[in-house]
């Protein structure tokens, strides 16, 4: 196994040098992309920070609608899904699952 390994890299290193490593589509340069991954970046960092004080039902649901808004949605379903989802998700984690979500201070 080892020696099937080390053939496989050789021959992927062998191939790295003639191609780029990531090639990223054109589609990505566009403004809503960019901010979409900024956006999600960002809320996850702060929800990994502050997520005991925001709460899971409030983080969710503004990372939801965030992300929705984002990605050209426009219609005030959205909003409905963004709650259905995070009630869902929320209720297969603390019910089923028994894992305990935060509820945030401002509740």
């Amino acid at each position: 196994m080892m020696i099937g390994g080390a053939i496989v890299a050789a021959m992927s290193l062998r191939r790295l040098r003639k191609s780029a490593l990531v090639t990223l589509d054109p589609g990505w340069y566009q403004p809503l992309h960019l901010a979409s991954v900024v956006f999600c970046l960002l809320g996850t960092l702060v929800l990994s920070i502050w997520f005991e004080d925001i709460g899971f039902p409030l983080g969710a649901l503004v990372m939801c609608t965030g992300m929705y808004l984002l990605s050209g949605l426009r219609k005030p379903l959205i909003f409905v899904m963004a709650a259905g989802f995070v009630a869902i998700v929320a209720l297969v984690m603390t019910r089923m699952l028994y894992v305990p979500l935060p509820m945030g201070s401002w509740l």
